[in-house]
């Protein structure tokens, strides 16, 4: 049983990572499988889907018919872990949203990948966005996990500024994080994303945001950061509601 309580309108950094580190992700299907179910299962009712005749083209009709659980922020799924930025809306919908969501996504891949045992690491792991300047940091990090893909060691040394271009044309054809859904016209699912979210506590616009990723991809991760996102055993911790409003 989880300890920690989520309060509604607060903001959480949501992350798991797979058993002993393995892959998570093995293929196409294996993605499209997780985003159906963080879409689906954003929902104060829980349906009979059979998620296994469902793909992402096919979920546009159920876009006005949920209740939702969680605000999704920004999002990624990396091969061996995922990040999500939520604001739990409902009471209990963070640990009700993640507790679909992961029962659905074991079983799946297991039946799949013909493996038994325990697939995640642990429960999911949570920490309580409490200062506006981490907002901004996750909203940052999260879609740019993906860089490490093409350029590993971006976290420590940044891009160079002659590659900057070359790797935001990447990441906006990577289709597992939220990078395309602010700076692409193309959504992965119709209102999966809450950007009004996101850009009520940003307080900026969206090329205030691209000014900041391209800093971030520039620099690198903020040390003082590194800590708190490259380690897996952050403690979560309960708060009282935030305001939407910038420092």
């Amino acid at each position: 049983m989880r300890r920690e309580t989520f309060i509604n309108g607060n903001f959480y950094h949501i992350y798991n990572r797979g058993v002993d580190k393995r892959k998570i992700f093995l293929d196409e299907r294996d993605h499209a499988r997780f985003l159906i179910a963080l879409y689906l299962f954003n929902d104060v009712s829980l349906h009979d889907y059979d998620l296994t005749k469902l793909d992402l083209r096919g979920l546009a009709s159920y876009s006005d018919k949920r209740i939702r659980l969680v605000d999704i922020i920004q999002w990624c799924q990396m091969p061996n872990h995922y990040h999500l930025l939520l604001r739990q809306l409902i009471e209990n919908g963070i640990s009700m949203f993640m507790q679909r969501v992961g029962t659905s996504f074991s079983m799946y891949f297991n039946k799949k990948h013909e493996r038994s045992g325990r697939f995640f690491e642990g429960p999911f792991k949570a920490k309580f966005v409490e200062k506006d300047e981490y907002f901004s940091h996750l909203s940052t990090y999260i879609p740019l996990n993906a860089v490490d893909l093409y350029w590993p060691d971006w976290k420590d040394k940044g891009i160079p500024s002659k590659n900057l271009q070359l790797v935001k044309n990447r990441l906006s054809y990577y289709r597992w994080s939220s990078f395309k859904e602010y700076f692409t016209k193309k959504d992965v699912l119709p209102n999966f994303l809450s950007k009004d979210g996101f850009y009520g506590i940003f307080g900026g616009s969206n090329k205030d945001y691209e000014k900041l990723i391209d800093h971030y991809l520039l620099q690198g991760l903020p040390q003082k950061h590194k800590s708190e996102l490259l380690i897996y055993e952050a403690k979560p911790r309960s708060s009282k509601p935030r305001s939407s409003k910038t420092s």
